[in-house]
């Protein structure tokens, strides 16, 4: 006997069927038109929540909410759990919206989530999210950045941006984590050039990438030192512009452009002290 991959697809297709119908009915959720997507998301959602009993805290981005729907099963199935949402704050319709009572349409800025950049909360996603999502917060772009770079770092994980959103959350400290909290990470679908560009905001965002621009004597040994003093403070050049034509400079002086890499904010900022106290007259310049 063969068995054809056409009678595979059907045995497959009538088992996802009855799986969904079952899992909609147990939820009282009634028998939407896209049954199969919202069968198998809440269906995975209670084999999710069945696997960690402590879990009292969940996070989900706004990815066309399939991942709060996922997350809503816990609380369907009567857990006392926390769902909350994430947005980016570029393309947050659901804030408004819940205020409101009903779906809002925003105008929406770029954002590097595209993944999640919606203008206007679906009719049955509203329904849901109203009545089983606790809380939505936004994130911005910086914010999603970092998080990536925490994720590739930390857990050796690739995450797109709006897969990323509800780490943001949480290293921001929009959400709190109390107790046991989840998060999704939905998807890796990131472009190489992207990527690139997101690490070296990320890295800029946490100040660990920092641009300075120190006012120097326009006189020999000035850019030795401030080498110096660079090293002292076991920073690393990665860049550096000298240039007697800045914008309002005095004519007896310099302008040294200077592209660090520094371990983090408290780094960036002993090598701020260390600048200052040696008479420098230091500028953070613009972003990467």
């Amino acid at each position: 006997n063969v068995v054809s991959p056409v009678m595979v697809a059907a045995t497959l297709g009538v088992a996802e069927a009855i799986i969904t119908e079952s899992v909609l009915s147990f939820l009282g959720l009634g028998f939407p038109p896209d049954f199969p997507t919202w069968g198998r998301l809440l269906f995975d959602g209670l084999q999710y929540i069945a696997s960690y009993p402590d879990l009292i805290q969940a996070l989900g981005a706004d990815r066309f909410d399939g991942e709060r729907h996922y997350l809503a099963a816990g609380q369907a199935e009567g857990r006392p759990m926390r769902v909350i949402g994430v947005q980016a704050e570029n393309a947050a319709p659901y804030p408004p919206s819940l205020a409101a009572g009903h779906p809002v349409t925003i105008k929406t800025r770029s954002t590097i989530a595209d993944g999640i950049a919606v203008a206007r909360p679906g009719e049955r996603n509203f329904a849901l999210i109203r009545d089983f999502v606790d809380e939505v917060v936004t994130v911005s772009d910086d914010d999603i950045a970092r998080a990536i770079l925490v994720l590739l770092e930390r857990a050796k994980l690739v995450v797109e941006p709006a897969g990323a959103a509800g780490v943001a959350a949480m290293i921001t400290g929009k959400i709190k984590a109390t107790g046991v909290t989840a998060t999704i990470l939905s998807g890796g679908n990131i472009d190489p050039l992207l990527l690139q560009r997101v690490i070296g905001h990320g890295l800029a965002a946490s100040d660990r990438y920092m641009k300075l621009r120190i006012s120097l004597p326009d006189r020999p040994g000035q850019l030795a030192r401030t080498a110096e003093l660079v090293s002292a403070a076991n920073a690393n050049v990665v860049e550096v512009l000298h240039t007697r034509h800045g914008t309002g400079l005095p004519i007896s002086d310099v302008e040294l452009e200077l592209h660090v890499e520094t371990r983090g904010t408290e780094h960036g900022e002993e090598l701020l002290r260390m600048l200052r106290a040696e008479g420098y007259e230091v500028r953070i310049g613009e972003r990467y």
